[in-house]
This record gives C-alpha cells, structure tokens and sequence, in this order.
C-alpha cells in the first residue's frame, strides 16, 4: 500500500468517526486485514486476481483490497474505504 492510499483510507474514517479517531482506528484495524489479506495472496495461484471486503463491525464503512502475486515473487495490492 502507497502513502496516498493510506492517507485516503485515513481521511475517510477521519470523516466518519472524526478527527484523531480516524487514524486511531486505523491502526487498530489496518495491520490485521493486511495480515489477512497477505495470507490469501499467499496461498493464491500466481497472477491470479485476489479480492476481499472488510466491513467495519459498526458497520459505518468497508475496506476494500484487491492484490494479485506476481511470477517474480512481488505482489501488488490496492486499498479504498466506502463510508456508509
């Protein structure tokens, strides 16, 4: 994930929850669905197209992620949040 993406991730619950709460909540959140998500790469063919939505348990948004492992071992990834 880039710093433009996580800053627009941050900005997003920062609307949500407020400001200072959004980057908290980011920090709680974010290291686990990327662990997760990291797994599912893991265990995915090569070049295949991997994708996962991340509700918010008070369900004020979703996370969306999107990867895909490449044959010399990279993996790319992209991340956005939806406000509800």
């Amino acid at each position: 994930m880039d710093k433009k993406q996580m800053d627009e991730i941050i900005r997003g619950l920062e609307l949500v929850y407020g400001p200072g709460k959004g980057l908290k909540t980011y920090n709680i959140i974010m290291p686990g669905i990327l662990s997760d998500f990291n797994n599912m790469l893991k265990k995915a063919p090569v070049g295949e197209g991997i994708s996962e939505e991340y509700r918010l348990e008070d369900g004020k948004g979703v996370i969306r992620v999107k990867g895909r492992r490449k044959g010399n071992g990279d993996i790319s990834t992209s991340i956005s949040f939806t406000p509800f």
